[in-house]
């Protein structure tokens, strides 16, 4: 006796499809996690879950610890699915989730004596070569047809992040001070005023790139933790983080700003 899993998608963009799970198992993530079940919906990059035939039960392994519910509770260290359990994932959109419900079919093996041949229906011949043209058509759907999540909906790249920081303090560099001195900022600049500050000064180069740089790390930590929060759908506590980095960077209309008032805006 084996059991056949098959995933039905309940919310998102994806809903009403019936994601058949193959034999050896699958991985569910989100967008650009090279997960094989890559969903539309859920937090792009992050992969969530293993289903995995063991013994001929198919059991929910987690990656991400507490993002996933399993009949509305958080998941055990060994989950076994049962038919019509329901899945719960995190949504890109704030205060919704996507819902998988579990349909588990229960193959029963006959016993074939050495005589006898086993016999094949050519009616599921026809079904299983239709059902292979239709999975075809669907994937050739998704791959080039159907359209992409927006830009604000996605995560920020954390590189665009340190690129803009970069951008924001060369430019901010190349400008011309007035009665420039000497500045000690005691452990690092706590604002990009006060970096503004040194940068016009006579300090040392040596010691003005250390202060940026620690500058930049500090601002790249915050957007990091801001974009974790979002994951586990902490978004008021998301937003408090982005907002904390507008007040860092105290000018509007910087790169860097830029982007944490996009995120913002996407919380809102």
């Amino acid at each position: 006796m084996s059991e056949i899993l098959h995933i039905h998608v309940q919310d998102g963009p994806q809903v009403g499809q019936k994601l058949p799970i193959p034999p050896e198992g699958a991985t569910i993530g989100g967008k650009g996690s090279d997960a094989d079940i890559e969903l539309s919906g859920v937090p792009y990059g992050v992969r969530y879950a293993h289903l995995k035939n063991v013994a001929g039960k198919w059991n929910l392994i987690e990656f991400d610890p507490r993002s996933i519910l399993l009949n509305s509770k958080p998941l055990k260290r060994k989950n076994v699915l049962k038919h019509n359990d329901q899945l719960v994932l995190p949504s890109l959109k704030k205060g919704q989730t996507i819902r998988l419900a579990v349909e588990v079919e229960v193959i029963k093996e006959k016993k074939v004596s050495k005589g006898d041949k086993p016999k094949i229906n050519p009616m599921y011949l026809a079904m299983g070569g239709a059902y292979m043209v239709l999975m075809l058509l669907v994937v050739l759907y998704f791959a080039f047809a159907a359209p992409s999540d927006q830009a604000s909906d996605g995560p920020f790249d954390i590189s665009q992040v340190k690129l803009a920081l970069d951008k924001d303090i060369e430019e901010l560099s190349s400008q011309t001070y007035e009665g420039a001195k000497l500045v000690v900022l005691g452990d690092g600049a706590s604002d990009f005023s006060e970096l503004r500050r040194l940068l016009g000064s006579t300090t040392d180069p040596i010691t003005i790139k250390n202060y940026s740089d620690t500058f930049k790390s500090k601002v790249a930590r915050l957007f990091s933790d801001a974009w974790r929060l979002e994951q586990q759908e902490r978004y008021d506590e998301a937003a408090d983080s982005y907002q904390s980095i507008v007040n860092i960077m105290v000018d509007r209309n910087l790169k860097t700003t830029n982007i944490a008032l996009q995120r913002l805006a996407t919380l809102r």
